[in-house]
């Protein structure tokens, strides 16, 4: 049985938790094969016998955003196995208990499929300030069908959803950016350099199939290359608790998904892009008669 209370307490404190063998096998084979329909080229068990004719038709159908959907986000409509996931898995009240939410709102879905021998890094970045929502109860989702050894796993920096810190998207160059940008977002700053900071500590594990690893979006998180000799695939969603707000960007945002929402709403106020799939929202406290 899950000890809840040890969980939740290891997520706030370090804004990262992972959880072993969660998934059942019944689950783990709706994500690899949601995976699958999206990248059926990655697909190890896949039959080679596919004539050119039909490899070159598959390129030309993913060829928007490398998914034969045309593209790798918010496919959760229209794949079953995925709208099954975020609507009725047991991952709804672990990720609500995590965050010590009452309520789990819907965010999007991606798929990562890492090609083996790529080298690509992705440096130390908030997933949050990508994203027109603010709020401390915004959490990612990891969910590996293939294996990932530590040397291709994902990275994070403990504790530093803590730090109190706003930093600036990765697309943000402030060099090259416009004083208005800068005017309306003097609460940010540039991510700073990890290996300058010598009190922070780099989380990172190995991860199998069955495996899930959440994290907040406010935590500091960075990926290596793969440089193994496989293709390592991954379902990702994201989530919302109660505090999350709408909140304008002023820079590119992505994906680009902001719904029907008004400034301070919460994300499920506009329900069919971003749907409430457990609890309810605490009502509104009373203004002051003060």
């Amino acid at each position: 049985m899950m000890d809840t209370e040890r969980i939740r307490a290891e997520y706030l404190r370090n804004g990262v938790v992972l959880l072993r063998d969660f998934l059942s096998p019944d689950w783990l084979d709706k994500v690899t094969t949601a995976i699958n329909k999206l990248h059926p080229e990655a697909d190890p068990d896949r039959d080679q016998s596919t004539t050119e004719g039909e490899e070159e038709g598959a390129k030309a159908d993913r060829s928007l955003s490398g998914s034969a959907s045309g593209r790798d986000f918010g496919n959760w409509q229209s794949i079953p196995e995925i709208k099954e996931l975020v609507s009725q898995s047991p991952l709804l009240k672990v990720l609500a208990d995590i965050m010590a939410s009452h309520s789990l709102t819907f965010y999007f879905d991606q798929v990562s499929v890492r090609p083996a021998h790529d080298r690509t890094l992705t440096p130390f970045h908030v997933e949050m300030s990508n994203y027109p929502f603010v709020g401390d109860q915004g959490c990612s989702v990891v969910i590996p069908v293939d294996k990932i050894p530590l040397e291709t796993c994902i990275k994070f920096v403990q504790g530093s959803h803590l730090w109190g810190k706003n930093y600036y998207p990765s697309s943000v160059r402030l060099a090259e950016d416009t004083e208005e940008l800068r005017a309306h977002s003097k609460d940010c700053e540039p991510v700073p350099d990890i290996r300058s900071i010598k009190t922070a500590m780099v989380l990172e594990w190995t991860m199998s199939p069955g495996d899930v690893l959440v994290y907040n979006m406010k935590t500091l998180v960075a990926l290596n290359g793969n440089c193994t000799q496989h293709v390592q695939r991954s379902l990702i969603t994201h989530w919302f608790g109660d505090d999350v707000r709408f909140k304008q960007r002023h820079w590119p945002i992505h994906p680009p998904l902001t719904g029907r929402l008004a400034a301070d709403e919460h994300p499920s106020a506009d329900g069919d892009t971003f749907p409430l799939v457990y609890g309810q929202l605490p009502a509104p406290r009373p203004a002051s008669q003060e």
